[in-house]
């Protein structure tokens, strides 16, 4: 678990120390099983099913990494593109906060790899009914 998820109040786990999947290391290998940003929401819960997790497991694990800062290179796409759409049903504070983001990520435009942005204007969120 992350600290930053326990932080928050999200689930937690035990987690055994020592691997039991491999008696050796693989950078590739790893790499391949590691979600990527742009990855839709069906991969994603296909991901986490075939390791044995739900779908509250991933939302805690995916969303834990993104609670304070997040370049802006791993979601740029997404809302800068020419498809953006808000939703039907969303809260005014909404639009302002992605034109701030909107506004932040054009900025770090030509340096993805730094370009990097407050994403949580709350200082501690919680989990509800997880």
């Amino acid at each position: 678990m992350t600290m930053n998820n326990l932080a928050v109040g999200g689930p937690y786990w035990d987690v055994p120390v020592g691997r039991k999947d491999s008696k050796t290391a693989s950078l590739e290998l790893a790499n391949s099983d590691i979600p990527t940003p742009d990855q839709g929401l069906l991969p994603l819960i296909t991901k986490f099913f075939e390791k044995g997790l739900s779908v509250t497991d991933m939302v805690a694990l995916v969303g834990a990494h993104t609670i304070g800062m997040a370049r802006c290179v791993n979601f740029r796409d997404r809302i800068l593109g020419d498809d953006f759409k808000l939703t039907l049903h969303y809260n005014p504070a909404s639009e302002l906060y992605i034109n701030k983001l909107k506004s932040t990520c054009a900025k770090c435009a030509t340096s993805p790899v730094t370009g990097s942005t407050v994403i949580s204007s709350v200082a501690k969120q919680t989990f509800c009914g997880v």
